[in-house]
């Protein structure tokens, strides 16, 4: 007679953002009560690494942290899976990034960029890619590809110093 339990089932398609919701009962209506829409709509890089030296002494890597953050700016405390894609490269072969999937603890999640380059060290070179990502809340079965992205420029100069330089734009 006091309280009430209700099971809400958010559309994909959804307006983000604060929503009414009331009961009707015998012709009365309830006050309002707030129902908040959150939304995965851009990542927070939280920390880049300096460069760490990979296997054999050829390739090289950054560790980066980022925590996702809905329409408000707020940071997300779910669990999911983000994924990148990578487009735009340009660059030797044999130095071609793969696409990864990453699992998020509480909206938090780590990310690597780099190369390892294997056998042997190879001559100068510099190679670009874009990084995208997208959210997968496996729970409720939605994905969404956030406006956030890396311009990645990864190589060796003729004296043999390695960089990964990373460019996050929203």
């Amino acid at each position: 007679s006091t309280s009430l339990s209700v099971t809400l089932t958010v559309a994909s398609n959804a307006t983000p953002g604060h929503h009414g919701v009331t009961v009707t009962r015998s012709g009365k209506t309830s006050n309002s009560a707030s129902f908040f829409v959150q939304v995965p709509t851009s990542l927070r890089r939280d920390s880049v690494s300096g460069l760490i030296d990979q296997p054999g002494g050829c390739g090289v890597k950054r560790l980066l942290q980022y925590t996702l953050l809905d329409q408000e700016g707020a940071p997300i405390d779910t669990n999911g899976i983000i994924s990148e894609g990578v487009s735009s490269y340009s660059g030797p072969a044999d130095t071609q990034p793969s696409e990864t999937s990453v699992g998020m603890s509480h909206g938090g999640f780590p990310d690597t960029v780099g190369y390892n380059y294997s056998p042997g060290c190879p001559p100068p070179f510099t190679a670009t890619f874009t990084q995208t990502f997208t959210v997968a809340l496996a729970t409720q079965g939605y994905a969404w590809v956030l406006s956030s992205q890396n311009a990645i420029s990864t190589g060796r100069t003729n004296s043999g110093s390695k960089f990964v330089d990373i460019t996050f734009t929203q």
